[in-house]
């Protein structure tokens, strides 16, 4: 019985500890994140709310693929943290708020995109270099969703899922 145990033991460690999941849903989480920022950058508080309903739907379904183990509590603790943002838009129509929330969400979901398979298509990370607040966006074009009347195409590129 040690030795089956130790064998055991051996292989997960050969096979670096990964679990294995249903596929997540990058697309969709993607998808609603995206109209969560358009909505932000439009100053539109009413469907800001509306879209981070949807988005708080997408990472509840979420679920982890050919994740190494160790990194799963991480992942599940910052899925957990961004449903929780998700839903603090979601329950103000202060778009000060909102945007402040928002923040704090694309650094979970930048992670999560990271660590987790990729979106079809290319996300890129954004961030204003005045606040250091970053956001996700789907093309190259700068449009920042936290000043978008005083500093609109303030800000860089700072990563990409390619």
């Amino acid at each position: 019985m040690k030795k089956i145990l130790m064998l055991a033991f051996t292989a997960a460690i050969l096979c670096g500890f990964t679990a294995y999941r249903e596929a997540s849903g990058a697309d969709d989480v993607t998808k609603a994140y995206l109209m969560v920022k358009e909505c932000l950058l439009n100053s539109d508080s009413v469907n800001a709310a509306t879209h981070a309903k949807s988005l708080s739907a997408e990472l509840t379904k979420w679920r982890a693929k050919k994740v190494n183990i160790f990194m799963l509590d991480t992942l599940q603790r910052k899925r957990s943290e961004a449903i929780h943002l998700a839903n603090e838009i979601a329950e103000t129509k202060n778009i000060n708020r909102q945007r402040k929330n928002f923040a704090k969400l694309s650094e979970h979901v930048w992670y999560w995109m990271q660590h987790q398979r990729k979106p079809t298509s290319i996300v890129y990370r954004q961030q204003c270099p005045m606040t250091g607040e970053i956001w996700l966006s789907n093309e190259t074009a700068i449009k920042n969703p936290y000043y978008p009347k005083n500093m609109l195409t303030c800000g860089n590129i700072t990563g990409s899922t390619e």
